[in-house]
């Protein structure tokens, strides 16, 4: 565990946003201590991949010089961005007709979980810290943890994801909304062969829906490894459907794992035959991950001039424009922005501390709450290809 430093900055949450937050601040000298509920960085699975695209030349901006120079590890191929076309389809999953083209922008896709891992270099994380509670007083605000230690600090940034305990101390309306959509993953690892129908649609990632199901897809490059009978290629494939009915209960763990390998192979026969084939590959003990579909489009809270959010703490929302990041380190840079312009390096009592906080929000909130809005616009548009418009949000300008 880190030492408490004097009047700290405490940073809930060791994600994208939270780490990036922790650079910023390490490059700026302001004490700051950072807090992360999981035992240690590879004690659950840390994600899929994420596309950088509108925040990247900022983000890069931003870190400092070492880890810019290394980012470009975490990509999904390990190719330079600039052989990247900013191509990325919608089809028609019965037919493989390309139906929309979203404009191009420069993008990165990452592993997260490197991405991650990268953050993390010389900061110092306090693991197994499960926040019960917070307590602002009028010297700042003192975060106490389930394993009974507490910290005091001048202010609290709830990066903690869209399961924010933060969010439940300081909002009125914590709860996620679901929306009325079931997705389900898998990663499948391929030969050049076998990922050959993939990469013909694009060699990075795609999207697409069947018009007569409302059955999405999302098909991402995850990874690329050169194996001794040649390379290999990882996908990451995601395909949701309008939420029907549950049968009972599972009885047990076995049968539960088999129900949802039926869902997804039953949804994946509804595709044209190249994309089903990528499904068939799947290995009997492929683990098939449900992911929720919800949001918070609420981005309100109370944190009384010392407590604040940001990333999904703030604002929730579905992955149908791979948007999520690029607003999480928004906000982190945001902040760090409003704090240089306030001094807040050099100490700031109370007054300079709750105007940085209310500045920041009073920006971040409208941004938020539309990208929310347009990100479940664009889920529900995402299962409806006969309603489907160039305008949607889901096939429209990431910039």
């Amino acid at each position: 565990m880190p030492p408490q430093s004097e009047n700290p900055i405490l940073i809930i949450g060791a994600g994208v946003a939270g780490l990036t937050l922790a650079q910023c601040l390490r490059q700026r000298s302001i004490p700051y201590l950072i807090f992360e509920r999981d035992s240690g960085p590879s004690s659950r699975h840390q994600g899929w991949g994420l596309t950088l695209h509108w925040i990247l030349n900022r983000f890069l901006s931003a870190l400092p010089p070492a880890i810019r120079s290394d980012i470009y590890s975490c990509q999904v191929d390990g190719a330079p961005t600039e052989n990247d076309t900013g191509d990325f389809l919608f089809v028609d999953l019965a037919n493989l007709d390309v139906k929309y083209k979203v404009p191009p922008s420069k993008r990165m896709r990452v592993q997260r979980e490197k991405l991650r891992r990268l953050l993390m270099r010389d900061i110092d994380i306090a693991w197994s810290k499960q926040l019960s509670n917070l307590e602002v007083t009028t010297e700042g605000v003192i975060a106490h943890f389930r394993d009974g230690s507490e910290y005091r600090g001048r202010m609290l940034i709830g990066a903690d994801g869209s399961q924010s305990q933060v969010r439940n101390c300081v909002a009125s309306q914590p709860s996620l909304k679901p929306l009325p959509v079931q997705m389900l993953g898998v990663k499948v690892t391929l030969s050049a062969d076998q990922a050959a129908p993939l990469r013909n649609i694009s060699p990075l990632l795609f999207q697409g829906s069947v018009a007569s199901t409302g059955t999405f897809l999302y098909a991402s490059l995850f990874d690329v490894e050169d194996a001794p009978g040649g390379v290999l290629h990882t996908w990451q494939l995601c395909l949701s459907f309008p939420k029907e009915d549950e049968p009972s209960k599972p009885r047990s763990h076995v049968e539960a794992e088999s129900i949802l390998r039926d869902k997804l192979l039953a949804k994946a026969r509804e595709l044209h035959p190249d994309l089903q084939r990528p499904f068939q590959q799947l290995p009997p003990d492929a683990p098939v991950i449900p992911i929720t579909i919800a949001d918070w489009d609420y981005v309100a809270w109370d944190g009384k001039g010392r407590v604040t959010l940001l990333g999904d703490a703030a604002h929730a929302m579905t992955m149908f424009r791979g948007d999520g990041a690029n607003h999480a380190i928004a906000d982190v840079l945001e902040l760090v922005e409003v704090w240089e312009k306030h001094s807040l390096a050099t100490g700031g009592g109370e007054d300079v501390v709750a105007k940085c906080i209310q500045k920041f929000e009073d920006a971040m909130r409208p941004r938020a709450r539309a990208a929310v809005l347009n990100s479940r616009q664009a889920c529900l548009d995402a299962h409806s290809l006969g309603r489907l418009a160039e305008n949607s949000p889901v096939v429209s300008d990431r910039a």
